[in-house]
Order: structure tokens, then C-alpha cells, then sequence
């Protein structure tokens, strides 16, 4: 799934990175394709764990580098196309041209056969709980590709799942082959079904869903808002997972504590006191005074920055966390403020 054409490219700094090649592209829709590709050398994705993700670096229209995510999904029992090779680790992103665009759909549209980019480790927010009963995964159009490659883990741990695919129709039903594959009578095809309709589906699924059920879904931030508001009539918080590469815009705004976060406050980090004033977030003053922060999307979606807060009220304006993460003192500087004068904050990991 890609990130918002309306982010900032990540920063990479810190990512180490390598170049991979395209095999093979297949159009699925005028406006959605599968990309194929492998590692130079042979080489295994680092970190690649199911519902992971991983930053795609090419050139623009005009040479400029473009950054974005895409989930991926590890393609099964891929040879090399080479006689006598051994089989060799191949791997897919399913891309879908935004109309808003400001390039990276458009250049990943443009990728032929042969074709290299550069391709970062992989990282995973939307990981799969080990020790849930049973798996409800969710995807609607290109959100359905994290939830093919925890298909394929459930599957080699036998462990029960379902997965739910929305879609226009059969024809924009991107991996559709690979799931079915995959998952066999596991999955259910809603393909043309209004949005207001899909209620039915999840609560007839979840009113009979075994104890211990995980709840994941990705997808537009509508989509995901639905199915969120029925699941917890069902499950607990901390049993509903989401992924989306888009910034919730109504929590980036502030509006959900109705801009009260928006003025200046301190903050106190590092045994040093700072001032953050309205227009700048805290990562950005942090990294103006040399105090640096690991980051990437800018967006509050992909957890890079991860800070604790250990003293004051954060007004959180993140897409990534969720109640019980705040909890345990999650913040994200790239975009979250303060409702109290003062946090003083703390890396997450010391």
C-alpha cells in the first residue's frame, strides 16, 4: 500500500538500503499493477517479517529521488530465471496510480523488466500477535497485500484465519490469484458491495468469532474508521490492528482535542529544556539543536521517531498508536504536541 503523495520523502539516513531488480510487472487495472522483484545477490529482505513494509527510492519525472512505502509480500516457490539456479528469495509490491500523485505512483507505473531501485530493509508496525485464537484480516484494494503475506505465515503454522477482500469488482482485485492460492476457502470475495453494507458482513463474522480474535485491516482511512467502529462492539482495543500509510487527517489537525495542542510549550529531553513554538514540531526543533531523532515518513505513521513521554499530557496526532501504546507513554514528535505546559520526554529505547 503506498504512503501519501502528500508526505515529505522519508528520511533515510539511517536506513540502510540496497538495489533490487524488477522480473516480472503484471497489470491487474489500468491503474493497478504487481511488481516483482529481487535483491542483489540473491539476497534475503532484511527484517522481513509478515505485514512488513519497506521504502522504495527511484527518480521522478524530473530526476528528483521519491520515497515512498509499499507493503510487501514474499512470492512462493520463484526460481531464478537462470537454468541451474537454486531457488532464490522473490518478493512483490502491489502499487495502485494515485490521482492526486505527485510522482512516486507514477514513477513505480513507469518501472519495466530489468529495472533497478533502491530498496530499504524492512519494517513492520502492523505485526501479527503470536498468541491469538483466531485471525480476522481485512484489506480493501491495495490494503488487502500485507494481509496476503500473513496468510502465508498463518498458513505454514496452521494456525485458523479468514481473510475478508474488499474490491471493486474481480478485475481491480489485486493478488486475487495469490490469495486464493493461499487461502483457499479461507477467503471471502466481497468484491462491488457499498460501504454502508459491509456492517453486515463484520457482524455477522465477529458475532460468532472464537474468544482471542485479531482483528487486522488496512485499507482507505474510511474504510478502516467502519470496520473499527464495529469491531470494538465485539473485541477488545488492544485486539484491533491497523495499518495505513496516510496520515489520519483529523488527527494530524488536532481536532480531536479541539486544537488545544496547537500553541507553543517546553519540553525536556536529553537533560536539556527547549522551546517548541507553534509552528515547528518537536522533532524539527530537536534536530535543529543537534539533538537528533531517528525519523522517516514526517507523517506520524510509521513509528521511526518513537518517543516516551514521562511527565506532562501529550496531545497525540499520530495514525500509528493505539490505546494501549499511549499508555506505556508513546509519542511521536514527527507531529504530536502537548495539552499540558510542559513533557518531558525520553527515548524509547535507552
Amino acid at each position: 500500500m503506498p504512503s501519501s503523495p502528500s508526505q515529505p520523502a522519508p528520511q533515510l539516513a539511517d536506513a540502510p538500503s540496497t538495489t533490487a531488480t524488477v522480473h516480472n510487472i503484471t497489470a491487474v487495472a489500468e491503474d493497478l499493477a504487481v511488481i516483482e522483484f529481487s535483491l542483489d545477490g540473491d539476497s534475503q529482505l532484511t527484517d522481513y517479517s509478515p505485514g512488513c513494509h519497506v521504502d522504495i527510492t527511484l527518480p521522478g519525472a524530473n530526476g528528483e529521488m521519491l520515497t515512498r512505502q509499499y507493503s510487501v509480500f514474499e512470492l512462493i516457490n520463484t526460481s531464478s530465471p537462470a537454468a541451474g539456479q537454486q531457488e532464490r528469495p522473490t518478493y512483490g509490491v502491489a502499487v495502485k496510480r494515485e490521482e492526486d500523485s505527485t510522482g512516486g505512483s507514477i514513477a513505480m507505473f513507469k518501472l519495466r523488466r530489468g529495472d533497478t531501485f533502491k530498496i530499504s530493509q524492512a519494517f513492520n508496525n502492523f505485526e501479527l500477535v503470536a498468541n491469538a485464537g483466531y485471525y480476522v484480516l481485512v484489506g480493501a484494494g491495495v490494503g488487502i497485500t500485507p494481509m496476503l503475506s500473513m496468510a502465508q505465515s498463518l498458513e505454514r503454522e496452521n494456525k485458523p484465519y479468514i481473510v475478508l477482500f474488499f474490491a471493486r469488482d474481480s478485475h481491480h482485485a489485486v493478488l486475487l490469484e495469490q490469495l486464493r492460492e493461499t487461502c483457499g476457502d479461507k477467503l471471502i470475495e466481497v468484491f462491488g458491495r457499498p460501504r454502508d453494507k459491509q456492517a453486515d458482513i463484520y457482524r455477522h463474522l465477529l458475532g460468532q468469532a472464537p474468544k482471542e480474535t485479531a482483528f487486522y485491516v488496512c485499507g482507505p482511512q474510511g474504510f478502516m474508521d467502519s470496520a473499527k467502529e464495529i469491531a470494538l462492539d465485539y473485541l477488545p482495543e488492544h485486539a484491533f490492528h491497523w495499518e495505513n500509510f496516510h496520515p489520519d487527517l483529523k488527527a494530524l489537525s488536532g481536532e480531536k482535542n479541539a486544537g488545544a495542542g496547537d500553541g507553543a510549550f517546553e519540553v525536556e529531553f536529553c537533560g536539556e529544556t527547549v522551546q517548541i513554538p507553534e509552528n515547528k514540531t518537536v522533532l524539527e526543533v530537536l534536530e535543529d539543536l543537534d539533538l537528533p531523532v531517528k525519523s522517516r515518513c514526517l507523517g506520524g505513521t510509521c513509528s521511526t521517531c518513537l518517543m516516551r513521554v514521562v511527565e506532562g499530557e501529550p496531545d497525540h496526532r499520530d495514525s500509528v498508536y493505539d490505546a494501549q501504546m499511549y499508555a506505556e507513554g508513546a509519542f511521536a514528535p514527527c507531529v504530536s504536541r502537548a495539552l499540558s505546559p510542559k513533557l518531558t520526554l525520553k527515548r524509547w529505547r535507552q
